[in-house]
């Protein structure tokens, strides 16, 4: 068997995809001729980036597994090469508006530098009104966080795919309904926890301070601030610290709400941290926040990470965590988060959650995650599905090579003219 490429950020890199790859790769190279391109490298890290493969060299491959998530800086590389070579793409991510925005908004589709290309991809897959929208992100008048809703735009990452892995139902039905009979595999992200938890959630007393953590990256949509404003009104406002560790990307803005609040002196900011002193953290902690409103459509690695070191969590009921089993997290709605945030507060204030049986029950779901498996799974489906799948998207490129080619013989205003026996 010729060698199968695993396109991925490595550590250093500060993502969880990373964690991901190093949880999946030993595991798969025990059933694949596995070589990993890694991305992610940047001037600050100590290590020099290793070569990547030649082109002659990708063209001559098995198969490749494109780990794609919405970091430009982490996976842009892997995008570039996505769209030139088709392979398998491992969707952590179902909005990429800010990897496609960097990506196509300076070289477009990888071909030259066109700011034309992230809005001729909106226009593509969403009509007019994706290239409205496409034409203010460009000129500043939005943000592409506030598109990435209505406009995820992993079309672009799919658009001449082999096949899709995914770790979220919902996202493998939208995959369904914009490519039709493409190859999707469903797999529970995978989690390593066969370490017991350092320590049991720490128990709570009517007068003891309540730890908060919340750690990853840090942006709008993991809802700091409007946490920060809930706390700000509660009458228990003083029983609560809160440890953030990670990277901020509005870090101006969590400043102007702390001292709007009053709320510094009880929260810590750590910055990124290593993975044991987060583990630490975490295990520390009464609770985490796990909040992300809106979700970018990920099953989250973070939650695993909750789940593993026995801690109990709060999350945004949407998305992939509206679907976890009952009990196994403490949920807010995303329409009613203010308010639910604050009875939150007031029942830990006053003791009314048993935090240890909501740990208890988020660790029974890590369970179903053993990397092993995973690798397994993945591997037996590729061997099922790989000759499916060069066929599949044989016929589909010489289909839209002719109908692009028809699309430029006919006039622009040319208008279809039915027979009246089709109309009946």
């Amino acid at each position: 068997m010729s060698r199968t490429f695993w396109f991925s950020p490595v550590s250093p890199a500060r993502t969880d995809i990373a964690r991901y790859s190093e949880r999946v790769v030993p595991n798969l190279a025990r059933l694949l001729d596995l070589k990993v391109v890694p991305t992610g490298f940047s001037s600050a890290d100590s290590v020099s980036a290793p070569r990547w493969p030649t082109v002659q060299e990708i063209n001559a491959s098995h198969t490749c597994f494109y780990n794609i998530g919405n970091n430009p800086l982490f996976h842009g590389e892997i995008l570039r090469v996505a769209m030139r070579h088709p392979g398998i793409v491992v969707l952590h991510d179902l909005s990429l508006q800010d990897l496609c925005h960097s990506v196509l908004g300076t070289d477009a589709g990888g071909g030259g530098a066109c700011a034309g290309g992230y809005q001729a991809a909106m226009s593509r897959w969403y009509g007019r009104a994706g290239s409205e929208a496409g034409r203010a992100a460009l000129v500043g008048d939005i943000t592409v966080s506030q598109l990435s809703r209505d406009f995820p735009l992993f079309e672009v990452a799919l658009q001449g795919a082999l096949g899709a892995v995914t770790h979220n139902p919902d996202v493998t039905a939208r995959i369904a309904e914009r490519f039709p009979g493409m190859p999707v595999i469903t797999l529970h992200l995978p989690y390593d926890c066969s370490t017991p938890p350092a320590r049991a959630v720490p128990r709570l007393g009517p007068d003891r301070t309540i730890r908060l953590a919340m750690f990853g990256y840090l942006n709008p949509n993991r809802r700091l601030c409007d946490f920060l404003r809930a706390w700000a009104q509660s009458p228990w406002r003083k029983r609560f610290e809160l440890d953030l560790a990670g990277e901020m990307n509005n870090g101006p803005e969590v400043r102007a709400v702390l001292a709007e609040t009053g709320l510094g002196g009880q929260v810590r900011d750590h910055g990124f941290v290593t993975d044991a002193r987060l583990d630490e953290m975490i295990g520390q902690a009464h609770m985490v926040l796990n909040l992300r409103n809106p979700t970018m459509g990920e099953a989250s690695g973070s939650q695993l990470r909750i789940w593993a070191n026995g801690a109990a969590s709060v999350v945004s009921d949407t998305g992939w965590y509206a679907q976890l089993p009952q009990g196994s997290v403490l949920r807010v709605g995303t329409e009613s988060e203010h308010e639910d945030l604050l009875a939150l507060l007031d029942e830990l204030a006053q003791g009314r959650i048993d935090l240890a049986e909501v740990a208890r029950r988020g660790r029974q779901c890590v369970g179903a995650c053993d990397p092993a498996p995973y690798a397994a799974s993945l591997s037996q489906w590729l061997d099922r599905e790989r000759e499916p799948m060069f066929s599949r998207w044989a016929e589909t490129a010489s289909i839209e090579t002719v109908a692009r080619a028809y699309a430029l013989c006919t006039p622009r205003r040319f208008v279809p003219k039915l027979p009246e026996r089709l109309l009946s």
